[in-house]
């Protein structure tokens, strides 16, 4: 009965713990304005932060990236984990 009772007490621990993870941002960019293309730059998944550190930091960095001069790619944050382009 202690068996049964310690490993669902573990269960629940850990399914606890996942579940207040904070949401994982995704950071893309396209070669250039007006293109397509769905291109990983980063992502950001602490784990040991409140709910809005992952998306700052994502839409920070964003920021930075934009703002370059000869920069001619758009970057864009997206939660979730990194997914390619649905062809």
């Amino acid at each position: 009965m202690r068996i049964i009772l310690v490993a669902g007490l573990t269960v629940a621990a850990v399914t606890a713990c996942h579940g207040s993870r904070p949401p994982v941002y995704t950071l893309y960019r396209s070669e250039a304005v007006g293109d397509t293309a769905r291109i990983h730059v980063a992502t950001f998944d602490a784990t040991d932060e409140d709910e809005g550190y992952n998306r700052d930091g994502c839409e920070r960095t964003r920021e930075l990236f934009q703002v370059q001069p000869t920069n001619r790619a758009q970057y864009w944050c997206e939660a979730g984990t990194f997914r390619r382009k649905k062809k």
